[in-house]
């Protein structure tokens, strides 16, 4: 089943907008992806749009690989994870954090697609400096790199305070 209740559904974070805010902040995500017999989680920069995720990656690999045979794939960021102390607690901390898991398939941005891949990387791009988007992308440049495009089926975000604001 790809999406069940959360059991602490007073954690669950619906709203678009504090999803979008979460993944914004993020600095990384962990893709995971199954090759048949191990899962396979790696830590990548991204890029995010409603709707979809970006990654780059080399032009071969194991990620390519699995991707190949198996476009399923998930993902997850976190933000604002800062263990307090928290006396009345048995461990004496508490560990709060916003995250947010999504679920989609992963394919390659075929190279003949030149403006879908340099969408991409200016999404990406953007993502850590928002300048980013100017950067420019000689084809040479593209034939290099491998871009990535997860279409997001299903998405959600979770949060557990106390938080202390910086």
């Amino acid at each position: 089943m790809l999406h069940r209740p959360m059991r602490r559904e007073e954690r669950e974070v619906r709203d678009q907008d504090r999803i979008d805010s979460i993944l914004d902040r993020a600095q990384v995500c962990h893709l995971a992806l199954f090759d048949g017999e191990w899962p396979y989680v790696l830590p990548i920069t991204f890029g995010y749009e409603p709707g979809h995720m970006y990654f780059h990656s080399a032009k071969e690999g194991k990620k390519i690989d699995i991707i190949k045979k198996n476009p399923r794939a998930s993902f997850c960021v976190e933000v604002d994870v800062l263990p307090i102390p928290a006396p009345k607690k048995r461990s004496g901390l508490d560990l709060p954090y916003r995250s947010v898991v999504g679920f989609g398939e992963v394919s390659v941005i075929p190279d003949d697609e030149e403006d879908r891949k340099r969408h991409a990387l200016s999404v990406l791009a953007a993502h850590y400096c928002r300048q980013g988007v100017d950067i420019p992308r000689p084809r040479a440049l593209l034939d290099k790199v491998e871009v990535l495009e997860m279409k997001i089926v299903h998405i959600t975000g979770k949060e557990k305070g106390p938080f202390i604001e910086r």
